[in-house]
């Protein structure tokens, strides 16, 4: 899987208060490879330290993420300045254990809100959840923390990742969010490239998200059925898959753009190339000044 990277979130300022958005994918945070506590710095000057936790190991969700274990001793928490106007998060289950996740969310200390319980089944399970909370509205320098219910030190491995809240400003601020950098696409005329993916989240809309491909690219919510562009529900949190459509030679380039009414387009860059199919039999001889020759 390719390296993910969340595009940052225009940061805002007012007279009589800082207030900013942020995003935290942990592409450019180096995490232990087993559990122990450390610290990183965040985006919007933000910071961030945890307990008893490790990289994401086998159990992605769109790259690096932070996983956490007890809900005794493991935890992220940050310190975001400015205030927080909604936050946001997406998690899944890590490893094959039964035993009960589920996250909760402090505000300064204060239980925010309790995600439901997840992960009971036995054997891997990739559902990537998400939970967002619009209404927090809280001004000043805010710690927030993300933990499991409870205290006990009973494994419950649970994988974070694409954290992103706005920043207060009094009112909820319509906000789309984009992470993921996609690498260059490459196919032969006639075939559609291999898919590749991105993570999409609206915040606080009150339209539909709508996506629009460049030319030569089409992009599909389900891998499956693509198309040139989407509208996606305000709420919408998710991936969107991006492919070359192979129907031209020539090299293509450009944004697929996300716009939403209230908030600031958010582009996301693609680029690639589409080859003529050489014949059956023939072959690039590179040691010779590019002829080619009959197998």
């Amino acid at each position: 899987m390719f390296k993910r990277l969340f595009m940052f979130l225009t940061l805002l300022f007012a007279l009589s208060m800082i207030w900013g958005q942020g995003v935290v994918d942990f592409e450019n945070v180096v995490l232990p490879t087993g559990y122990s506590d450390g610290s990183f710095d965040g985006a919007a000057g933000s910071s961030w330290t945890y307990g008893h936790s490790r990289d994401q190991d086998t159990y992605p969700i769109d790259g690096n993420g932070l996983m956490i274990r007890y809900a005794s001793t493991s935890y992220l928490e940050g310190t975001i300045l400015g205030g927080v106007g909604s936050f946001s998060f997406q998690y899944r289950k890590a490893y094959t254990g039964t035993s009960v996740r589920q996250l909760e969310l402090y505000i300064n200390g204060v239980l925010k809100e309790t995600g439901p319980e997840f992960g009971t089944t036995s054997g891997i399970d990739p559902t990537i959840h998400t939970m967002t909370v619009n209404d927090i509205n809280v001004a000043g320098n805010v710690v927030v923390k993300i933990k499991n219910t409870g205290d006990t030190a009973t494994n419950k491995q649970t994988v974070i990742d694409n954290i992103v809240w706005t920043g207060y400003t009094g009112a909820a601020i319509p906000t789309i969010a984009a992470s993921g950098t996609l690498s260059a696409f490459n196919t032969s005329v006639g075939t559609p490239s291999a898919a590749q993916s991105y993570t999409l989240q609206g915040l606080n809309l009150t339209q539909s998200i709508s996506v629009n491909a460049p030319a030569g690219f089409e992009i599909s919510t389900d891998n499956e059925t693509f198309t040139s562009s989407l509208s996606l529900a305000p709420a919408f949190s998710g991936s969107v898959y991006v492919r070359l459509t192979g129907a031209t030679l020539g090299t293509f380039s450009g944004d697929i753009t996300h716009t939403s009414s209230g908030a600031t387009q958010v582009d996301q860059a693609v680029s690639g190339t589409v080859s003529e199919v050489l014949p059956e039999g023939y072959f690039v001889d590179f040691e010779g000044p590019g002829e080619t020759k009959t197998a």
